[in-house]
């Protein structure tokens, strides 16, 4: 799902083929800067970042230390069922939700 609602918004988009890599997905466009996407799933609403941050913090860890061109980004998308789409930005120090991404 992640791959087609980035290819619907003009992004070309690579998959990684280990499912264990801290990097499920690199998507770029025309004129824009990469990004290095990881992609969960979950049946529970997660209610704010902090909690996410708790229950993802080794996954973000190890995706942190992915090294990414000058410039790239870091997202976390997460699809919780019932709910839809929440997309972050990963930060060195933490994550911020963002209400959109593409």
């Amino acid at each position: 799902m992640a791959r087609d609602l980035l290819r619907s918004n003009g992004y070309q988009v690579i998959r990684s083929a280990g499912s264990r890599s801290p990097v499920d997905l690199i998507a770029w466009r025309e004129h824009d800067y990469p990004i290095f996407l990881q992609i969960k799933r979950t049946r529970i609403q997660l209610t704010h970042a902090g909690k996410v941050a708790q229950t993802y913090r080794d996954d973000l860890d190890a995706f942190r230390k992915i090294i990414c061109p000058h410039k790239a980004s870091r997202h976390l998308w997460i699809w919780e069922d019932r709910h839809g789409w929440r997309f972050f930005h990963v930060l060195q120090g933490g994550i911020c939700e963002v209400s959109d991404v593409v």
